[in-house]
């Protein structure tokens, strides 16, 4: 788990680990939306062709898409 400590101006830094994983670089844009209570940070892409893919397909948010995986996750740990 990486912790962050937020600033006097509300700004965090997002730790190293984890801008390696995503891909996360100076000047980036990420996206930060709600989601049941809770803060998600979506790393937006760089390349607008792959950012578009599959949007006429499912026409859904992202904080749809993980709403919905967090309730199929909730089902999984109750089995």
């Amino acid at each position: 788990m990486a912790i962050a400590q937020v600033s006097p101006k509300g700004q965090i830094v997002i730790p190293v680990s984890l801008r390696k994983k995503y891909n996360i670089n100076p000047g980036d844009r990420v996206e930060i939306i709600e989601v049941d209570n809770e803060i998600v940070i979506v790393p937006i892409s760089k390349d607008p062709i792959k950012s578009a893919r599959g949007f006429l397909k499912f026409r859904r948010s992202s904080r749809e898409v993980i709403t919905e995986l967090k309730q199929e996750l909730k089902k999984y740990k109750e089995i």
